[in-house]
């Protein structure tokens, strides 16, 4: 009895410890999309590196997630004049959104991912979280781009 008292007392205490440890793990911060020109729509999703709490578990690397954002066309009327509008969800840090994501996972030395292929006109939504052998980090907070495709013009000398 005072074997099994022992052994549930060390697994209450081992499972408050990787509790703590998650609670150290801080989500990827300063998330943001850059878009690249050329013929078909670009983004290179960048962040702050994260540094684990805990020397034995390091960051192994990061996962990076793109959404895209789903439009819904309504019409309203002002000044007597139908007009169709675009509405999209609001930015929303506790939420993640529903749908699959395009996901590219990177080593731990690498803070930017790149998306190819993308479609023009289509707003997306990124985030990034970072991951050690044990756990996740939380997602970052969201960064939006809509895609464009758009060319350097130099001009002649």
């Amino acid at each position: 009895m005072a074997k099994m008292v022992t052994l549930c007392l060390f697994l209450i205490i081992v499972t408050a410890f990787r509790h703590s440890l998650q609670d150290g793990l801080k989500a990827p911060e300063c998330v943001r999309l850059v878009q690249f020109p050329g013929k078909t729509v670009t983004f290179a999703v960048m962040w702050n590196p994260v540094f684990s709490d805990d020397t034995c578990d390091p960051i192994l690397g990061y996962i990076a997630y793109l959404w895209e954002i789903k439009k819904i066309k309504a019409i309203i009327h002002c000044k007597g004049q139908p007009e169709i509008v675009d509405y999209g969800p609001e930015v929303d840090n506790d939420f993640i959104r529903g749908g699959l994501p395009v996901i590219r996972s990177v080593p731990a030395d690498s803070c930017m991912v790149v998306f190819r292929k993308l479609k023009p006109g289509v707003e997306y939504e990124a985030r990034v979280k970072a991951y050690t052998e044990t756990r996740e980090s939380p997602f970052s907070c969201p960064s939006r781009l809509k895609g464009s495709i758009f060319r350097m013009c130099f001009p002649e000398p």
